[in-house]
């Protein structure tokens, strides 16, 4: 069963969020800290030539990759 996660587990962690509109997606990152820091990537959207679902699946394993162990 997983156990409950304190505030003070999660400060030194980056958070990462992610927003969609079900055709575009952006990622976002937040460095907590006594200055917190944020990172936007740029916008991926299904409505390019490219489809770009493969990048943002492939972002998302990333992500994945790195919180759990």
């Amino acid at each position: 069963m997983p156990s409950a996660t304190s505030a003070s587990d999660t400060r030194d962690h980056p958070l990462f969020g992610l927003a969609t509109n079900g055709r575009g997606f952006l990622f976002m990152q937040l460095m907590p800290g006594q200055t917190p820091k944020y990172a936007l990537s740029r916008r991926f959207s299904m409505d390019n030539p490219e489809h770009e679902l493969y990048a943002v699946l492939g972002i998302l394993k990333r992500i994945g990759a790195t919180l759990l162990p």
